[in-house]
């Protein structure tokens, strides 16, 4: 391979190793990052890089990689979940992570909702312990579709066994899995939900 190098001793063997790496990464690269795009033209007609050039298409070849794992993890994870088969209108969930402690979800089903939105699910996150059973918005589902976003294999769970994953969200965070008020009382802290929402359950 033809290659030129800045301000480099060819008598160091790693240096060289990386300049070879950079120049054959450039030469097969195909995006439109405008800095790699520069290095590969420059590269293809044998002109010369310098180390810090090197150093910083490496580092670019790097996040290049990194992303593509990324994007092959999220296309290999189970794409066919279902969530529409969850309980309509707005429920909270908890199930064990793969770390060993607990996920919270807060799970919006619009499948009953009439408008632009009606038959979307959208879940969020829900920090442990926090107040606010907002959440952090970490996936959707189109209608028709199926689930799109993080965590599927945790939502998985959810979907395997709702009833006990709502039931361990009221007695791990103390509020209805439902309707989210204060449980009060030993029964309903037991089942994770309160009387009124346990007649329709």
């Amino acid at each position: 391979m033809t290659f030129k190098v800045q301000h480099i001793s060819f008598g160091d063997p790693e240096a060289s190793q990386r300049a070879i790496e950079a120049a054959e990464f450039l030469r097969a690269y195909e995006g439109t990052f405008g800095f790699l795009q520069e290095m590969k033209s420059i590269v293809t007609s044998d002109g010369p890089m310098s180390v810090g050039q090197i150093d910083a298409v490496l580092r670019c070849k790097d996040r290049e990689v990194k992303w593509q794992q990324e994007w092959e993890a999220k296309n290999a994870e189970p794409g066919g979940i279902d969530l529409s088969v969850l309980p309509h209108g707005t429920r909270f969930y908890a199930v064990t992570n793969d770390g060993g402690t607990t996920s919270f979800f807060r799970i919006d089903n619009l499948a009953e909702q009439k408008g632009a939105w009606a038959g979307w699910l959208f879940v969020k996150h829900i920090v442990g312990g926090s107040q606010s059973l907002d959440g952090e918005r970490i996936g959707k589902q189109r209608p028709n579709g199926t689930y799109d976003g993080r965590w599927p294999k945790l939502l998985e769970r959810v979907v395997a066994d709702p009833k006990e994953a709502m039931s361990r969200f009221g007695r791990e965070i103390g509020r209805c899995a439902i309707c989210t008020k204060v449980l009060t009382d030993e029964t309903s802290r037991a089942f994770g939900i309160g009387p009124i929402c346990r007649e329709g359950w």
